[in-house]
């Protein structure tokens, strides 16, 4: 189903999405005045609109606000408590954005109400489907063909291949393009269960092995939650001393550089 589609079907209280070309919607979750604690009754709205939310979901921000009633001090102080309450309900397994704006938008806002922003917005993704088309002989890549001659050798050394698994700037957030190679290695995994991975997540130009280990983790949360087992595949994050492309000059070796490398096992 389309994601518009999808969209208009929710028709849920305190649920509020903005539709952009990236993909990216976002949820609110509100607060009563003064407190950082979440309500059950917000507990159980989100409950609902997770059970009525597509699986390839992925939270990629969390942004504190609060009412302009108190002062500056005591305001960025809240937002911040409500941040870590969303934050320690929701536990989110990939990296994200935190943002503490406090009161500074609701100062600004044409259209303010104290209700309208006591609330910590959620931004996530929805990341694209798994085709069901499968792979046809004639199509098969080198990803595939890379698989399928390990998998009848006898050799018991492990064979490393480079996906254009490819990720936003500074994010672990997969590109769009990224999915066509995505589901053909979903489809590899499904169809050979003895085969091990271990995904190895790559970053440019800085040092940031935190960053890279995401970048591997959102691939091993699509594969986990497309149904293949967490107990054959494992994660490494490395920093930018394993560029694929170097020197590092334009933007396009950058891109490139924001990777993940998967590394085949035998069981």
């Amino acid at each position: 189903m389309k994601t518009s589609l999808f969209l208009t079907a929710l028709c849920l209280h305190s649920l509020t999405f903005s539709q952009s070309t990236s993909n990216y919607q976002t949820y609110k979750i509100h607060f009563a005045f003064g407190e950082s604690t979440i309500s059950n009754d917000e507990i159980q709205k989100w409950k609902t609109f997770e059970e009525k939310m597509p699986s390839n979901y992925q939270i990629t921000e969390l942004k504190a606000h609060t009412d302009t009633v108190s002062s500056y001090r005591f305001n960025m102080n809240l937002a911040e408590k409500r941040l870590n309450a969303v934050k320690s309900f929701l536990q989110p397994t990939n990296k994200i954005v935190e943002t503490v704006v406090g009161e500074k938008e609701a100062q600004l806002s044409t259209n303010y109400s104290d209700e309208g922003f006591r609330i910590v917005e959620v931004r996530y993704i929805l990341t694209p489907k798994i085709s069901d088309e499968p792979i046809k002989k004639e199509e098969k890549t080198a990803l595939t063909k890379t698989v399928e001659s390990f998998l009848t050798t006898n050799s018991k050394e492990n064979q490393e291949f480079d996906l254009s698994v490819l990720f936003e700037p500074g994010l672990p957030v997969i590109l769009p393009s990224s999915y066509p190679e995505l589901n053909e290695l979903l489809e590899i995994m499904t169809e050979n269960p003895n085969l091990n991975i271990v995904i190895h997540g790559h970053v440019c130009c800085s040092s940031e092995p935190s960053l890279a280990k995401n970048r591997a983790g959102a691939v091993f949360l699509y594969l986990q939650s497309n149904n293949v087992s967490r107990n054959r595949m494992k994660i490494i994050g490395h920093d930018n001393k394993r560029p694929k492309v170097w020197p590092e000059r334009t933007e396009a070796d950058r891109i490139a550089n924001r990777r993940v490398s998967i590394e085949f096992m035998k069981q």
